[in-house]
């Protein structure tokens, strides 16, 4: 009976803590889901990773690699998070900027001039010192598997000495 008893507390405060996670799609909806007319909304300042690129990004390396990383670091953080602070999160979905020199790479397709910079969105208690060492721990597995593998990294396999990748 206590057994069965401890077992349902439990699975309650499973769920309970489960419901506790932060989403930033839940959190600001409006961001993130599509509406059938256009709205205008007000965005309030966010933070990001950052990594800042240029090339076409359905056949650039540099851009499968930044991507590697950047979700690398997320989810160091993310994990940081949870087990420093007990405070869990989802990690938010890849956003975009996307720029070029000469706005008409954009409409004749040229993709490999596009600049861009891809951002995947931190709760406002993730600090720089976490990211400094969500960085050094993706970059330590990722040279890990690397040398598992006999592959180099673009990026030296540091991640915190490059300064494209930043928390803005």
């Amino acid at each position: 009976m206590i057994r069965r008893t401890l077992s349902v507390l439990n699975n309650e405060l499973g769920r309970v803590m489960a419901s506790d996670k932060f989403d930033i799609k839940k959190a600001h909806k409006a961001f993130y889901s599509a509406e059938r007319d256009f709205q205008l909304v007000d965005v309030p300042e966010l933070r990001y990773l950052t990594v800042d690129g240029r090339g076409n990004p359905n056949i650039s390396p540099e851009y499968t690699a930044a991507l590697e990383t950047l979700y690398g670091v997320a989810y160091a953080v993310k994990f940081d998070s949870k087990n420093s602070l007990d405070r869990d999160f989802v990690v938010g979905p890849l956003e975009g900027l996307w720029r070029a020199e000469d706005p008409t790479t954009f409409t004749r397709g040229d993709k490999g001039s596009w600049e861009w910079t891809m951002m995947i969105s931190q709760p406002d208690w993730i600090t720089d010192d976490m990211v400094s060492a969500g960085s050094e721990k993706a970059a330590s597995k990722k040279d890990a598997c690397d040398r598992q593998a006999g592959v180099s990294s673009p990026y030296g396999g540091t991640v915190s000495s490059d300064p494209s990748y930043r928390l803005i």
